[in-house]
């Protein structure tokens, strides 16, 4: 028995210690930080934060039974890789990233310092458990390439792209036909943030083209689109593909194989799926369709899955929400309508660029250039008119409009009551003061809309 036992002592201290680190994460909220830790050593390589993810899974998973295991990875980690492979266009299958930070976490089992499967079969054979450990834990990296086909191939449809022709294949392991009619496929950029804005691509070139929208429906009146999204294929932009003869092409018999195949190198992607997970309000997802010199911006409206398993996303021009009325420029005086049209040239391109909080912003910074400027016009400006805050304007405006009542404001008062109000929710500091929730794009719609009555108010606006 004392044989059985003194092996056994210093795995205990060990898993002690493993104890110690788990309760040290729990405790002290690290895990709430881990994406942007990963996220810092990683420095945005793919490959890179998937192996410090993987090493971060392995120490989790010391000394947890199987199912304490899964509860700890999925809960810190599984995260991790979701938001940060979306930030770099990976979308990645749910199921396929709780695999691979539970496969990391089961490895901490042969896994010296502790490893407890190892330790466990160690003291059974009476041997050194270090040792067993090393050799159990390098029997066990001979398949840790299987996490990573988890992350990289779901064996769903892809798709491959001719860049010469511009044809498209479709097809399951580089085997396919071409599709025809050709749909229509768009560079596609994820926006989850105001730092997407920078990373449109500046040409139309497949090499700068991630993500790829596959149209499949588009309604020109209603301006909705529906399709589905692709992005680069296991991490190889290029490869060979073995495809029946395009029906839109001349039969070429000097490159057809045996079996009557073509093959040919295609920019291949595969379907981008669990869109939704990454956008639990769905509505505030946005994809932007093309480049930096010629951009759409489309809000998505719903995402449903479909028999193959890919994801179909309808799809809402933004541009069909309403921006601001046709201005009467001969209304605005002269010497405001530099600064004036400029001022509303910036809110309509941000109509469809930027988030409901700059969109706010923008919306109220007008605001107080137009009131500033109108009420130089009328004669009846007060002292500094240009240097006055949104609220001294409106006060300006209501006693210019005859409006003594100021808890009765006029409809164009409400308008911009209504800017000053939507401006102070964007402030953090405003919104734990006062319990507030931050603008949403439908609330920048409401602003936006705002700001066009109180134009048409003024005069200067159809």
């Amino acid at each position: 028995m004392a044989g059985v036992v003194q092996p056994l002592r210093l795995p205990a201290l060990r898993h002690a210690a493993a104890g110690i680190i788990v309760g040290t994460v729990s405790l002290t909220g690290v895990g709430l930080v881990m994406t942007e830790i990963v996220e810092l050593l990683s420095g945005g390589n793919l490959i890179v934060m998937l192996l410090l993810v993987a090493l971060i899974s392995l120490i989790l998973g010391m000394g947890l039974p199987t199912t304490a295991n899964y509860i700890v990875v999925s809960t810190l980690m599984a995260p991790v890789v979701v938001e940060l492979g979306a930030q770099n266009g990976l979308l990645v299958p749910l199921i396929a990233v709780h695999l691979f930070v539970f496969y990391f976490g089961l490895m901490a089992d042969v896994t010296p310092p502790v490893g407890l499967a190892s330790f466990a079969a160690a003291a059974i054979a009476r041997a050194d458990p270090i040792k067993t450990g090393i050799t159990a834990f390098f029997y066990s990296m001979r398949t840790a390439i299987l996490p990573f086909l988890f992350i990289f191939n779901t064996q769903l449809l892809m798709i491959g792209i001719d860049s010469n022709t511009w044809l498209v294949y479709e097809g399951v392991s580089n085997y396919g036909h071409g599709v025809w009619p050709t749909p229509v496929v768009s560079i596609a950029t994820l926006i989850t943030g105001d730092a997407d804005w920078e990373k449109l691509p500046s040409s139309p070139h497949l090499d700068n083209a991630k993500l790829i929208f596959r149209e499949d429906s588009f309604d020109p009146v209603t301006r909705i689109r529906r399709g589905r999204l692709y992005q680069w294929g296991d991490g190889c932009l290029q490869q060979t593909w073995y495809f029946t003869p395009h029906p839109a092409e001349p039969m070429d018999r000097d490159h057809m194989t045996m079996d009557g195949r073509l093959n040919r190198t295609l920019w291949t992607y595969r379907p981008a799926q669990s869109f939704s997970s990454l956008f639990p309000n769905i509505l505030r997802a946005q994809l932007v369709l093309g480049t930096q010199s010629a951009p759409t911006v489309w809000q998505v409206v719903s995402v449903e899955t479909v028999a193959s398993g890919e994801e179909l996303l309808t799809l809402r021009a933004r541009s069909s929400f309403g921006a601001l009325p046709e201005l009467i420029e001969e209304h605005i005086p002269e010497g405001a309508k530099t600064e004036v049209l400029a001022t509303l040239a910036h809110v309509a391109d941000g109509a469809f660029r930027s988030s409901p909080v700059s969109l706010v912003d923008l919306c109220r910074a007008a605001a107080t250039v137009v009131l500033a400027h109108w009420l130089e016009s009328t004669g009846d400006a007060p002292d500094k008119v240009h240097y006055l805050d949104l609220g001294a304007l409106l006060k300006a405006f209501e006693k210019q409009q005859g409006n003594t009542d100021t808890n009765s404001p006029s409809a164009a008062g409400s308008a911009i009551r209504l800017l000053q109000r939507f401006h102070s929710r964007g402030k953090p500091n405003e919104q734990k003061r006062y319990n507030t929730r931050p603008p949403t794009e439908e609330d920048a719609q409401l602003v936006l809309g705002a700001l066009g009555f109180l134009l048409r108010e003024v005069g200067w606006g159809r």
